[in-house]
């Protein structure tokens, strides 16, 4: 499977929203469905 430029730039994209996410949820009071739609993970 060969990535193409915008197929990378997705991917790093997805690793650092995820990352994000499983930081927040670390932390206490900080609801990860909130950050998730910040960072447009969900679309309204």
């Amino acid at each position: 499977m060969t990535l193409t430029p915008q197929r990378k730039t997705s991917l790093i994209g997805n690793l650092i929203r995820g990352a994000l996410l499983g930081i927040v949820e670390t932390i206490p009071g900080i609801s990860g469905g909130t950050v998730a739609l910040v960072v447009g993970i969900y679309k309204q």
